[in-house]
């Protein structure tokens, strides 16, 4: 999808900087989560599944490799649970695109920004933006305790 313009008063405005900035690092850490989630999860169905067919083996050494594909799976799902990825993933990409959809509000001058003046549209500009922000802020804390 092609940059809509901006006036240059707008394009170095802290807010369209800060806010910018901030969707670009959401959907970089969006996209992070979502590729961790989705290799630990490969590798734990992966070995899920390759445990009743090397049960049929017979060899002494099965009873190891069994317990081991267990244990790395125990191993995977900790790893993703502490981590959060999933969790984080859904709740980064949600934080990107409400502030796109604050973006193009504002571009719009449409929602809160309709009839606003560009100095009052960039205020509250501001205001959702950091509220945004201060929302994914105490969720993140919220489940990291």
């Amino acid at each position: 999808m092609p940059e809509i313009p901006v006036s240059e008063n707008i394009a170095t405005h802290p807010i369209w900087v800060r806010m910018e900035s901030q969707i670009a690092w959401y959907i970089d850490k969006s996209g992070y989560n979502k590729k961790w989630y989705k290799v630990l999860k490969f590798f734990q169905i992966t070995l899920a599944i390759s445990i009743p067919v090397i049960s049929h083996v017979d060899m002494a050494i099965t009873k190891w490799i069994i317990s081991i594909e267990g244990a790395l799976i125990a191993i995977f799902e900790s790893i993703q649970y502490m981590n959060q990825y999933e969790v984080l993933w859904i709740s980064h990409r949600s934080t990107a695109e409400r502030l796109k959809r604050e973006k193009f509000l504002f571009l719009s001058a449409a929602g809160p920004y309709q009839g606003l003046s560009e100095s009052e549209g960039l205020t509250r500009l501001a205001e959702q933006v950091e509220e945004h922000i201060s929302i994914e802020q105490a969720n993140w804390i919220n489940n990291r305790n």
